[in-house]
């Protein structure tokens, strides 16, 4: 029989790691959205509702240890690229500072709310991307032109995932409230070889040094032999050579209309529109791209996310409940995505006739699924506490 601490612990685990698999899902989704070709990073953001519910309950270095788990989650099941990780770093990590100090200054007075929060949230994640876009794919000014879109899309986004916190917040009170007594069964840490951890590290140095190589030469030679180490770790994958034109074709074609049409330079005789500054710029661009996407495979092949895990561990050491939430997540997060896409598509008739009522039902639904599902496969709770969540 577990004591009142143990299982107030299995029931903070298990609503911590509901939250952050219904915020992996939530950005997973996202992903299938068409981009805007001009703005391809610019997303919706609904996985934030789930940040401010964490900066409430949790405080705000719980929030931030949660972004650098569900950003890493999302890569491990998604596929690893700096660039990818860069922009939802920059943007993730800014965006909770941001949120969690709002909180602390003015949620605690009542003078912001749960939208006035996400409003500055999604200011500062666009801006962190912003910001990362230009250091990484271009120097070009134009790019701040921006600004005002990306301003207004705030606002709008940051209202719809204001509405939404406390809906979640309510749900995670009810779930919380409901669940019984027990242990919970904590799936071991993977134990990474030194020599994928040296490899990762490696990989992850390279990747951070191709921002600073500007010879032609050197990228291609680079790509070149990135390219072929995967394919010789792969034993040889048309799927992965074509992976970043049939993933990432709409970034190739943001950064060449970046590149492309610079105002200085000299012209191009076929092509008048384009310099030769221009080109060379987007080539260069594009083999980093080229590389940095090729080293996902390396990254996932070596366990690069084990390395992370036990990296979040050493600096996270009081914080392990949030630790094992996400390694429950790792292993939870298909069953999970499959049962809340049936969920969608079991409601997506409904949906469209009552959109906001059918919507909210969906969310409450899904909610309570993945905390079924956590309970099912982790749990050793009482039957009856099964019955109760659902």
């Amino acid at each position: 029989m577990p004591s009142a601490a143990e299982s107030d612990a299995s029931r903070t685990i298990i609503l911590k790691t509901t939250l952050l698999l219904v915020a992996i899902t939530v950005h997973a989704l996202e992903m299938f959205l068409p981009r805007i070709p001009f703005l391809p990073w610019l997303k919706p953001g609904l996985a934030n509702c789930v940040t401010i519910v964490w900066i409430i309950r949790y405080g705000g270095v719980e929030a931030l240890f949660f972004s650098l788990l569900r950003i890493w989650l999302v890569c491990f099941y998604f596929g690893f690229s700096f660039i990818t990780l860069s922009l939802s770093l920059s943007g993730g990590v800014l965006a909770t500072c941001a949120m969690g100090i709002a909180w602390h200054l003015f949620g605690h007075r009542n003078l912001i709310g749960t939208i006035g929060i996400a409003v500055v949230g999604a200011v500062f994640h666009n801006m962190g991307q912003l910001l990362t876009v230009f250091f990484l794919l271009s120097y070009n000014v134009y790019l701040f032109y921006q600004i005002p879109f990306m301003i207004v899309a705030s606002i709008v986004f940051g209202m719809l995932v204001g509405l939404l916190a406390p809906m979640l917040a309510q749900l995670a009170n009810g779930a919380s409230k409901q669940m019984g007594g027990g242990a919970i069964r904590i799936p071991i840490e993977q134990a990474v070889p030194r020599l994928y951890g040296a490899v990762s590290v490696a990989m992850l140095v390279l990747s951070i040094s191709l921002v600073f190589i500007d010879d032609r030469l050197i990228l291609m030679i680079l790509a070149i032999l990135i390219t072929m180490c995967v394919q010789i770790i792969l034993g040889g994958s048309i799927q992965a050579f074509f992976f970043p034109i049939r993933r990432f074709w709409l970034l190739f074609l943001f950064v060449a209309c970046l590149l492309l049409f610079l105002p200085y330079g000299k012209k191009v005789p076929w092509a008048p529109w384009f310099t030769y500054e221009g080109v060379h710029a987007t080539v260069k661009q594009w083999l980093r791209l080229w590389t940095w996407l090729q080293i996902s495979f390396i990254f996932t092949y070596f366990k690069f996310h084990a390395v992370i895990f036990r990296a979040l561990d050493f600096f996270f050491k009081s914080h392990k409940s949030t630790l094992y939430s996400g390694l429950l997540a790792v292993e939870d997060f298909p069953g999970v995505f499959e049962i809340i896409r049936k969920r969608i598509t079991m409601e997506f008739r409904p949906m469209l006739r009552h959109p906001i009522a059918t919507s909210k039902n969906v969310f409450k639904k899904a909610f309570y699924d993945v905390a079924d599902y956590i309970v099912a496969h982790h749990a050793d709770f009482p039957k009856e506490t099964d019955d109760k969540i659902s």
